[in-house]
């Protein structure tokens, strides 16, 4: 871990499934801390704090939040404010300077991965975010949020494939070893995967055809390790911290 000399932002990403706090100096990642969503709101969860914890949290001036779980979001922020007093903005509390061609709600999440993914790798880029759900946003060559695909991500349809099931309650996700399962495990394993490697290859593809040129292919959110070997081969960009990185660019961007 680099040492801390200087004053830090604090990033917080709260997901449907796990809530990411990363540390921030200036436009560098230094670490961070995973909660599960669903604990967080029970107030039943246990943190494994990394080195230095208390320093680098003593060193935070400023933090921003993403949230796309409204009931989480206050225990979060109580959460980090116990931790130390400081001002945590809102997303809506700050200005957003990439264009939106986008109708309805639009999750925080995919705003931020944007942002993210417009300052570390430009335009013309679809973002996949992998996690409960399974997002698809697309930045133009115009620099505008042109909105994207939202489907079931890997999480969801495992539990969705096991609950109710006892037999099935103890199944964990990974990448299968051999495409045909020789157990329900291992067949589940397999058909996700594949599932999630054809829908974002298919997806893209589509997109791709329908914007009439070519995207930079960025993979990020909880479900990257999954598949990242396979992507890894085929040049897609695995970026797991795009959300985080784009809150602590908006915090830079408006100079608070």
């Amino acid at each position: 871990m680099k040492d801390v000399n200087f004053d830090l932002n604090l990033a917080i990403d709260i997901g449907n499934s796990t809530v990411n706090i990363a540390f921030f100096e200036n436009k560098d990642f230094i670490n961070s801390i995973s909660l599960q969503t669903d604990q967080m709101i029970k107030g039943n969860f246990k943190i494994e704090k990394p080195k230095d914890f208390n320093k680098q949290i003593a060193k935070v001036e400023k933090a921003g939040i993403s949230s796309v779980v409204p009931e989480a979001t206050n225990k979060v922020i109580d959460f980090i404010q116990e931790q130390k007093n400081i001002k945590i903005y809102k997303i809506e509390e700050l200005d957003y300077n990439i264009k939106i061609d986008y109708e309805g709600l639009l999750g925080e999440d995919r705003m931020m991965a944007i942002l993210g993914a417009f300052k570390d790798y430009g335009i013309k880029n679809v973002v996949v975010d992998i996690g409960s759900a399974l997002t698809f946003s697309v930045l133009d060559k115009d620099k505008v949020f042109r909105g994207g695909m939202i489907a079931l991500g890997p999480f969801n349809i495992l539990r969705s494939s096991t609950q109710n099931t006892s037999q099935l309650e103890n199944i964990k996700l990974h990448k299968p070893v051999a495409n045909i399962g020789q157990n329900t495990e291992s067949s589940l394993n397999s058909g996700i995967y594949w599932m999630i490697v054809g829908a974002i290859e298919k997806g893209i593809e589509t997109i791709e055809n329908e914007i009439g040129y070519k995207l930079g292919k960025i993979l990020t959110g909880g479900g990257t390790d999954l598949v990242k070997d396979y992507f890894i081969e085929k040049n897609y960009i695995l970026d797991r911290y795009l959300v985080v990185k784009g809150v602590n660019y908006l915090l830079l961007d408006n100079g608070v």
